[in-house]
């Protein structure tokens, strides 16, 4: 669901999820997720991009996915060269052509020459359960108090999600937060993931 919002709604193009890597019997696929990238335009004469490392977590409770995603955001914060070589050994080599493959390399593998402005950032999908039973509502009002519900448990974490943000140490980054509430976010999660590597999307 990451890869559909960073791509249809932020203009991110994807350079590669984990779940693909599998294919390329990669092993480098603890913590899922994957990487696209954000042009931001030019500044000056250089061309700027953000490097967005995403992760998706869908679990009951809105808070623990929020604690569970910047488990691996840390994680990928204090391991970026380990990220970057997945993406220079696996990726380019086997899923782009080789013109891509070599503008890839000149935007995002380290060199003297300063081709392009590179910062990291963080794309976040967090699915929770709304904890409402349909079943005791009309449509109509269903449709209204998830609304309701929805928004009152988004912004009772921005707070928290600031918070830890500053505390460790992230507030030099973006982060793209996209919050979508199930009525079971355990069981659908196991429903989505079966139809996604089902090829039913």
């Amino acid at each position: 669901m990451l890869y559909a919002f960073l791509e249809q709604i932020l203009s991110a193009p994807k350079l590669f999820s984990k779940i693909e890597l599998t294919q390329f019997g990669s092993q480098h696929t603890k913590n899922g997720g994957g990487v696209h990238l954000l042009p931001l335009g030019n500044i000056g004469p250089t061309p700027s991009y953000q490097m967005i490392f995403g992760k998706s977590n869908v679990i009951g409770d809105l808070q623990d996915a929020i604690d569970n995603a910047f488990d691996h955001i840390l994680a990928v914060k204090n391991n970026v060269s380990n990220e970057l070589k997945i993406v220079e050994s696996t990726v380019f080599s086997q899923v782009y052509d080789a013109q891509t493959t070599d503008f890839l390399k000149e935007i995002i593998i380290p060199s003297k020459k300063k081709n392009a402005i590179v910062d990291k950032a963080f794309g976040v999908f967090l699915g929770y359960s709304l904890g409402l039973d349909p079943n005791n509502y009309s449509t109509a009002a269903f449709r209204a108090e998830f609304t309701k519900k929805m928004d009152t448990d988004i912004k009772a974490h921005v707070a928290y999600i600031a918070d830890k943000i500053k505390a460790e140490n992230l507030g030099t980054h973006s982060f793209y937060f996209y919050i979508l509430p199930f009525n079971d976010a355990d069981k659908e999660k196991k429903s989505i993931m079966n139809t996604v590597l089902g090829g039913g999307f």
